[in-house]
């Protein structure tokens, strides 16, 4: 894959993730908007909770959403 495929697929990502951690959405609804399965996103979200756990436990602690990084900064 080239630089701008995969800048592509990671906004894709983000975007899904996003709309399931943020909008509330379901994974079948946030793969559909980013056109992948269900399942895809839910292998996404597993390897980064499993991949990243330390990581992504601390951006979820409240203290540290200190508005540094705005929503959907990756669209910016």
């Amino acid at each position: 894959m080239n630089a701008k495929s995969e800048r592509a697929k990671d906004e894709r990502i983000l975007m899904a993730l996003h709309l399931v951690e943020v909008e509330g959405l379901t994974n079948a609804k946030a793969g559909e908007a980013v056109g992948m399965t269900k399942n895809a996103l839910i292998g996404i979200r597993n390897r980064i909770n499993n991949e990243c756990n330390a990581i992504y436990d601390l951006c979820r602690k409240p203290n540290h959403k200190d508005g540094g990084m705005p929503l959907m900064w990756w669209v910016r």
